[in-house]
């Protein structure tokens, strides 16, 4: 869960990751960007998401993730739409 709590606690800064993966950690962007994309669409409370979020979570010092990029807007309002669209038929 190393990458969630850089995420989490705002620390998931190029330097931190850096020292997470080494020089090269950019090969391991699209795992963070996915785990980002996770922690920002704050599942609701009861949802399975949820669940599995509380469990990852656990015993962080504080929940602090850094606000969203531009794109990564952009991303959570498709994600947040397919959940619009899908929710009916669940």
């Amino acid at each position: 869960y190393p990458i969630r709590r850089l995420i989490i606690t705002g620390e998931d800064t190029p330097v931190n990751l850096a020292l997470l993966f080494g020089p090269l950690w950019e090969k391991e962007s699209a795992a963070v960007r996915k785990t980002r994309i996770e922690v920002l669409l704050c599942p609701p409370p009861g949802s399975p998401s949820h669940t599995a979020a509380q469990y990852l979570d656990e015993g962080s010092p504080r929940w602090t993730p850094r606000a969203p990029s531009a794109d990564e807007q952009a991303e959570l309002a498709q994600v947040r739409e397919m959940q619009e669209l899908l929710a009916p038929l669940l």
